[in-house]
């Protein structure tokens, strides 16, 4: 059999396996491309660098990825393999009784009212494929910023979800049957009561402004919302304003005592809400002289909060500037620290540990793992804590929509 019959064959065994993930049509000039030579294996970059030592240093870059959990994200989420469970949805004291002679007493229980509640679970991944010829001409800074983009992704892929759990005003069934809540949204169940406050059904976590700029009354609007249902200071919470820039330029300039936005439409001065604090910048931001005998009451907040920048505090909410925040919302979020239980979201991952995080695998290549490998994570979200963060649209409009997260393809 001739060469020619064989590079045939071949084209034919290829058109015939024919959609391969990753691949176009084979027509023109793209496609699935055959050959008659076989290319001798390839070592090392343009500038020296072994690939083999580059996939392991890219697998300890993951490692590392993996393990640090000092992210925005962390101070959200609760990390579980659980499809689901009954979780609190307050921070109810177990209340003693009084002792008897001969009686015993009652035993504690979990810290509230429990609701049944699931999480999503989903397997995402993405492709890198390096033909020999771009390896044999990069040095190793192009082979590392493919690396770098892939975990920029995987930052968007998993804040996204975690903050469309948020802001996602809609409820969902995962594939084991239970139901993945969205916070308090206005239908059946809605809040516990809370040390004897009660709660109507219809009270919901998604507000809208009803003007086109923020203002405070916005922002201490959400802060109600979730310190009146438990999640404060007194039972250990931190209270985050997450802002877009957008957003947080406008909350820079909220004064004590002072109007906290413009009229709008027909309104007066006196009709636009006054600020309850004073915005105070965070350590970390250029410093400033009080508007009233420029002196500073109190101290301000640290410059981070567990590694995350920390814009400044307004009452008692540290307003954290993110862009993955969408522009025409803010938040207001408990966290009880990284990882802790009490957050609002779940993050489901599969329960073999071996499976979970970000994972970086060899593709068919084996013997030049780089030309082709893929990067995977499965992981799903869900709301834990159906009180613990509260959401407001900047809108004239009276509902509530929820943004539009582009977190993968």
């Amino acid at each position: 059999m001739n060469t020619t019959t064989l590079r045939d064959n071949a084209k034919a065994a290829a058109l015939a396996a024919w959609p391969i993930y990753g691949a176009t049509v084979p027509t023109g000039q793209y496609g699935i491309t055959t050959t008659g030579e076989v290319a001798p294996v390839l070592s090392t970059l343009r500038d020296g660098t072994d690939l083999a030592a580059v996939w392991t240093e890219f697998s300890e870059v993951l490692d590392i990825w993996n393990k640090d959990r000092r992210k925005l994200t962390d101070l959200l989420a609760f990390r579980t393999v659980n499809a689901g469970e009954a979780v609190p949805q307050n921070i109810t004291p177990a209340l003693f009784e009084q002792a008897t002679e001969i009686g015993v007493p009652q035993a504690a229980g979990t810290p509230g009212d429990s609701l049944m509640l699931g999480y999503q679970f989903t397997d995402y991944d993405i492709a890198t494929r390096l033909t020999r010829l771009f390896l044999r001409g990069a040095d190793v800074r192009q082979v590392r910023a493919i690396m770098d983009n892939i975990l920029t992704g995987d930052t968007t892929l998993t804040t996204g979800e975690i903050l469309k759990s948020i802001f996602g005003k809609t409820r969902r069934k995962n594939p084991e049957g239970f139901t993945v809540y969205d916070l308090y949204d206005g239908v059946a169940p809605g809040p516990p009561p809370y040390l004897g406050r009660q709660f109507p059904t219809e009270e919901t976590h998604y507000i809208t402004s009803a003007t086109e700029q923020v203002d405070a009354g916005d922002a201490e609007h959400l802060i109600r919302l979730v310190t009146r249902k438990g999640f404060s200071k007194e039972t250990g919470a931190t209270l985050l304003l997450l802002c877009n820039p957008d957003e947080a330029e406008h909350v820079m300039s909220w004064r004590a005592n002072q109007p906290s936005r413009p009229p709008e439409g027909a309104e007066t001065i006196d009709d636009v809400p006054v600020a309850r604090w004073d915005f105070v910048p965070s350590e970390s931001q250029p410093p400033y002289l009080s508007g009233d005998g420029g002196e500073l009451i109190g101290e301000p907040v640290p410059g981070s909060f567990h590694d995350i920048p920390v814009l400044g505090s307004y009452g008692e909410a540290l307003v954290i500037q993110s862009d993955y925040v969408p522009s025409g919302y803010i938040a207001a979020v408990a966290t009880y620290g990284p990882n802790s239980d009490r957050n609002v979201v779940g993050f489901r991952e599969w329960p073999d540990a071996s499976q979970q995080g970000l994972r970086l695998m060899p593709g068919n290549w084996s013997g030049v793992p780089l030309v082709e490998s893929f990067a995977t994570r499965g992981f799903g979200t869900g709301v834990r804590r159906r009180g613990g963060a509260a959401v407001c649209q900047i809108t004239t409009e009276p509902a509530y929509t929820a943004p539009a997260f582009i977190t993968h393809r």
